[in-house]
């Protein structure tokens, strides 16, 4: 018969040593964090820590490089850029997954990233700024803005004019895509159907004749004025050799020289007739 008693004493120590492992403050001397695998080892950087630490307090995420031990997070620079946020537990998450990790549950409790109302949901990132309308109680500012985090006007002429405009204010239908405000007239020169009047300006939110030079091709009028008009010209370049620029109009010029020719000439004359 076969002794049994050899093979007892091989798996114990087995188990004892699995056991002593269980917990930091079993890894002293041979790394200072233990591992999911029972192991040890010492953090230099978070990247150590996270799904591998295990212990008594599993999956803390930040390295504590005095101690070599992995921590819990003590704001969103000690998270991954996959569970970027940092929440109230010391645990990283994606804001929105499970529910909304925000507000409450934002955290650590006195850090730098506490209790942040709003999910990001495009960073994962817990928020002050508005990332849905539902967030924008001002009723002149109504929707928000997800690339810029404001809450604006409008995103869409769908949304002028507000409902509590009235007067001269309801005549405000169109949303600008420079300001998101509601404008009177236009935001972009797709607005302006007529031939006479076919560029939007941004401040004003009129159809004005022009813009920009482009504007302007009836084939004398080719020149854009600070008044968002077209002329022939503004300066002399804009005129061809000879003439010059008055009153915004290209005009033939008077040479100096022929003025002064003239002059001699008339002088000459009167001299002849006196004799």
């Amino acid at each position: 018969m076969v002794e049994k008693f050899p093979i007892k004493l091989f798996v114990i120590p087995l188990l004892v040593s699995a056991k002593l492992r269980a917990q930091n403050s079993d890894c002293q001397g041979i790394g200072k964090n233990c591992q999911k695998d029972g192991s040890c080892k010492s953090c230099t950087s978070n990247p150590d820590c996270g799904v591998t630490d295990g212990g008594e307090v599993t999956d803390q995420p930040a390295c504590d490089t005095a101690s070599g031990q992995c921590t819990a997070c003590r704001s969103n620079n000690d998270c991954p850029s996959s569970t970027p946020n940092c929440g109230d537990d010391g645990g990283c998450y994606h804001c929105n997954a499970p529910g909304n990790r925000c507000g409450s549950m934002d955290g650590p409790q006195g850090g730098p990233n506490d209790g942040q109302p709003h999910c990001d949901a495009l960073t994962g990132l817990c928020v002050n700024y508005c990332t849905a309308d539902d967030q924008c109680p001002d009723e002149c500012a109504p929707r928000c803005h997800l690339n810029r985090g404001c809450c604006v006007q409008c995103l869409e002429s769908d949304d002028c004019p507000l409902a509590n405009w009235r007067a001269d204010q309801a005549a405000y239908t169109t949303c600008s895509v420079n300001s998101f405000t509601c404008v009177k007239g236009c935001s972009v020169d797709d607005d302006c159907s007529t031939d006479d009047k076919p560029a939007c300006s941004a401040t004003s939110g009129d159809c004005v004749e022009c813009l920009y030079d482009y504007h302007c091709s009836d084939g004398v009028t080719t020149v854009c004025a600070s008044s968002q008009t077209c002329v022939e010209c503004v300066t002399d370049a804009h005129c061809d050799e000879g003439e010059s620029c008055v009153e915004l109009q290209c005009t033939t010029r008077t040479s100096a020289t022929s003025t002064v020719t003239a002059g001699v000439l008339s002088l000459i004359s009167a001299f002849v007739l006196l004799f």
